[in-house]
């Protein structure tokens, strides 16, 4: 093979393979549409090439699905539609297209004549990468060595970003957009000077007040109010604002989206392009400056006293299926080869930090921060689907904290799994409990910007977290305050770590 691709899929909708095989069974041949997301670029050169080969010779391309159990297939080529405009066209054949998407049009069509199933490593000695990015569509080829290449690939970078100051200022929830609670500008001078723009509330509390430089600041999800994208104007105002008042740059910004951000409520069938994911990846190519392939990413820094500070960044708002889609989930095909890439980096490197803290970020929870939930039909409990493979994951990488919003309450909690390895001296069932991770705490952060309505009964202050590392652990505080209320402290507890 000098050239192929490889499409991925999920089953969102139906069972893919097995709906297109029962077309193949009876017709022979099916057409496979390619699902591309808005995001993705859209590859000419090489549908071209494809379209080519596939006409003189059988193709073999791969296709590759990664929620829940990894499953690995090669399918057999024989033709490829697509308009060299990149513009979607309906299947050159509904009789050879699957019924559930026959009537939808999409950017390219791959004609298969047979689907097989195959294990990874075989997998691997045809294509040579089993993808793990956002990306649906993937370049494969060999040189002249026979030595693999793919694109994409995964931009993860742990370059070390300098922090000007030690502390991490940790925001979630903020809803711009109807559920916002604060102004946007300064009140005219005798009506509600107490209720100032939330910008100036915080770095005022935190710079001149409790004199601390903040070097990192994280907003786990929720930026905007039900997928109403004509705030993401301000919330970039907001940061920006945010980061000038305490002469930060963008990167040392860390920034996960939640369910308001990619909001799919109403949105019909939101996996066959993604549509709901553009304005807030647009978003943080504006802030950001560059184009973010990636919403799974790592960051590293180092601040003035010596500490190293990294932090994964995790998409919790992954679509699982259409009944599932308002429910949090990652699925570890999304972080798993991220999480080693941080810990590989980790072994070979030199640095010897005064402490380094190791981060996850996302936006639902990973353990209840509530009494007791009600699950309905408009309201899906809040834990992860994936909490306990979450929880097992980032202790097997060491990482010491995991930050969250959501649901809008304050919470500090451990959480852990002891690992359990089977004992061979020991009578057949037995276990050897003896190695046991050390528990992560668990940080929520509450509403910082939500209007007092959007709040919990139960709490209803708005709160930024501020956490200062220190030899040995972390120094965790939260502020509560509201439109009219001065910040003050909430709670104020060092957590130790190893």
């Amino acid at each position: 093979m000098d050239r192929s691709a490889i499409l991925r899929f999920s089953d969102a909708e139906k069972p893919t393979i097995p709906e297109h095989s029962e077309v193949i069974g009876t017709r022979f041949s099916v057409w496979w549409g390619w699902w591309k997301k808005q995001t993705e670029q859209f590859p000419l050169e090489v549908l071209r090439y494809l379209k080519s080969e596939s006409r003189r010779r059988p193709l073999q391309i791969g296709l590759v699905k990664r929620k829940d159990e990894e499953e690995l297939y090669t399918a057999t080529c024989i033709d490829v539609a697509f308009e060299e405009s990149g513009s979607p066209i309906m299947s050159p054949d509904p009789e050879l297209t699957p019924g559930y998407y026959r009537g939808t049009e999409f950017p390219a069509w791959f004609k298969l004549s047979k689907i097989r199933q195959i294990d990874r490593r075989n997998f691997l000695r045809q294509f040579g990468f089993v993808p793990t990015s956002d990306p649906t569509f993937y370049d494969v080829f060999q040189d002249a060595e026979g030595e693999f290449g793919i694109n994409p690939r995964p931009s993860w970078s742990m370059e070390i970003v300098k922090a000007p100051g030690d502390a991490i200022l940790h925001l979630s929830d903020l809803h711009f957009g109807s559920d916002y609670g604060f102004p946007l500008v300064r009140p005219i001078p005798g009506r509600g000077m107490d209720a100032l723009p939330l910008v100036e509330k915080i770095s005022s509390r935190i710079f001149q007040e409790l004199g601390i430089r903040v070097g990192v600041v994280v907003v786990s999800g929720d930026l905007i109010t039900r997928g109403l994208t004509d705030a993401y104007p301000y919330v970039r105002s907001f940061l920006e604002s945010l980061l000038d008042a305490f002469d930060l740059e963008p990167r040392h910004c860390v920034i996960v989206p939640g369910n308001h951000d990619l909001w799919t409520e109403g949105v019909d069938h939101p996996s066959r392009d993604y549509r709901h994911e553009l304005p807030y990846r647009m978003f943080l190519d504006a802030v950001f400056g560059t184009k973010l392939q990636d919403l799974e990413r790592v960051r590293r820094y180092q601040t003035p006293s010596g500490f190293e500070l990294i932090f994964v960044e995790l998409n919790s708002a992954r679509l699982r299926s259409d009944e599932l889609r308002e429910y949090g989930y990652v699925s570890k095909h999304r972080y798993s080869e991220l999480l080693r890439f941080v810990t590989d980096v980790l072994k070979q490197d030199t640095n010897t930090p005064a402490a380094r803290l190791k981060f996850a970020v996302l936006h639902h929870h990973l353990m209840p921060v509530g009494g007791v939930e009600t699950p309905d039909g408009k309201k899906p409990v809040s834990v992860c689907l994936d909490a306990g493979e979450l929880i097992s994951e980032f202790q097997a990488h060491g990482f010491h904290f995991v930050l969250h919003g959501h649901e809008h309450t304050p919470f500090v909690g451990t959480v852990g799994t002891v690992a359990r390895v089977a004992d061979r001296s020991a009578p057949d069932g037995a276990l050897d409990f003896a190695t046991t991770p050390k528990p992560m705490f668990v940080l929520a952060c509450g509403s910082s910007g939500a209007c007092r309505v959007r709040l919990p009964e139960e709490f209803d202050q708005n709160i930024f977290g501020l956490y200062q590392p220190m030899i040995g652990g972390l120094q965790v505080t939260f502020e509560q305050y509201t439109q009219f209320a001065p910040c003050r402290p909430l709670w104020k507890v060092s957590l130790p770590v190893s």
